[in-house]
C-alpha cells in the first residue's frame, strides 16, 4: 500500500534533510563563531583564524560522525553526560553559594568530561553510568582548591590552575 506517490516520497526525504544539514551547519558555526569571539583574545581575532576553527569544528564532527557508536541513543547519552559532567558540578558549587575563580571553573569544566569520556573508553560505562564519575571529579577539583586554599597562601604557586582557588 502506497501513502505518497514516489515523487511526494522524494520532497519529503529531501525536506527532512535539508532541515538535518541546515541544523548541522548551524551548529557548526555556532561553535565555531563561540571559539573565536568568546574564548580567543581580541588580538588574534581574524579572518583566517575563523575559517581555521570552523574547519577544525567541521572535522572534528566529522570524526565522530565516521569513528563515533552507530546508534544514536549512544551518541546522546554521551553527549548528556558531557553536558552533566561538564556544568552539573559547577550548577552545584554555584548552589551552594560557592564562589570558584575563572581558572578553577574552566578545571572543572574540562575535568569532569575527560572523566566521563576515560570511563566510556575503559568500558566501564556498562556498570555505571559515566556521568557519576565525571561529576564527582568536577566536585573533587572543586574540593581540592578549596584545600589547597585553606591550607594557606604560602604553599600555593601562581603558575597552579588552583593558585586562584575559590573565593568563599
Amino acid at each position: 500500500m502506497m501513502l505518497f506517490h514516489p515523487v511526494m516520497v522524494g520532497v519529503v526525504l529531501a525536506g527532512i534533510f535539508a532541515a538535518t544539514m541546515s541544523t548541522a551547519d548551524s551548529l557548526v558555526l555556532s561553535c565555531s563563531a563561540a571559539l573565536t569571539h568568546d574564548l580567543a583574545p581580541p588580538s588574534w581575532r581574524s579572518l583566517r583564524l575563523g575559517k581555521l576553527v570552523t574547519l577544525a569544528v567541521a572535522a572534528f564532527a566529522f570524526g565522530i560522525a565516521v569513528i563515533g557508536p552507530s546508534s544514536v541513543f549512544t551518541l546522546v547519552i554521551l553527549a548528556w553526560s558531557t553536558l552533566g559532567c561538564a556544568f552539573g558540578p559547577l550548577m552545584i558549587v554555584l548552589a551552594l553559594r560557592g564562589r570558584p575563580s575563572e581558572r578553577l571553573t574552566l578545571l572543572m569544566i574540562v575535568v569532569g568530561p575527560a572523566v566521563a569520556f576515560l570511563w566510556r573508553a575503559l568500558g566501564w560505562h556498562e556498570q555505571y553510568y559515566e556521568g557519576m564519575p565525571g561529576m564527582a571529579a568536577g566536585l573533587a577539583v572543586y574540593w581540592l582548591a578549596r584545600c589547597h586554599r585553606a591550607a594557606g597562601p604560602a604553599q600555593s604557586t601562581s603558575s597552579s590552575p588552583l593558585a586562584s582557588a575559590p573565593r568563599d
